[in-house]
């Protein structure tokens, strides 16, 4: 046999190196899984214990969307230009500002479904009542423009419903001292 400078791959040497090669990379990935896996366990952990809880002594029914609860109950004002949702910051972090849909409902008398009706403009974010800024575990009222010609009348003035998505809802780039209130 010629001598050609490499291997055949029947070498039991080759075969030996690449085993070799295979262990140490099932290793190193092993190795960066744990690590991994035990980063994601403390990042759950950190936004476990920034997760808001309600609060206290307020008994009011809260619907549950993720990152905000919103109040099942609302205000109009007497010129119906607004409407006042109270709020609760489900997040870890300081809301900025809030685009929801804001819908009305009710049943058709002619078929008797629901029907749906969008009533505010949802490019216009809404405005904080009280409680500015809106910390993580706070309830707020949020006031939103509502668009003309949906004056509530009648028995559909109580079916109003608020929903958002997880993107409609806008987070401060820097969190605010603490209050110094709380302590």
């Amino acid at each position: 046999m010629i001598f050609s400078g490499t291997r055949s791959n029947n070498d039991p040497l080759l075969e030996i190196h690449n085993l070799q090669l295979f262990k140490t990379y099932i290793f190193k990935t092993l190795i960066s899984l744990s690590m991994l896996s035990v980063l994601f366990l403390f990042c759950d952990h950190a936004v476990a214990q920034q997760a808001a809880d309600p609060q206290k002594g307020d008994e009011e029914e809260f619907l549950n969307q993720g990152l905000i609860s919103t109040s099942k109950t609302y205000k109009i004002t007497l010129q119906s230009q607004y409407i006042v949702f109270k709020i609760q910051n489900n997040a870890g972090k300081t809301i900025n500002n809030i685009y929801p849909w804001i819908y009305k409902f009710f049943k058709d008398p002619k078929d008797g479904i629901d029907k749906y009706l969008l009533v505010n403009n949802v490019h216009r974010g809404g405005i904080m009542l009280n409680g500015i800024p809106h910390r993580p575990g706070t309830r707020v009222d949020w006031r939103f423009s509502l668009v003309r010609g949906n004056k509530p009348n009648g028995p559909e003035a109580k079916n109003y419903i608020l929903l958002t998505h997880p993107k409609s809802i806008y987070f401060n780039n820097i969190e605010p001292p603490p209050d110094p209130l709380q302590k």
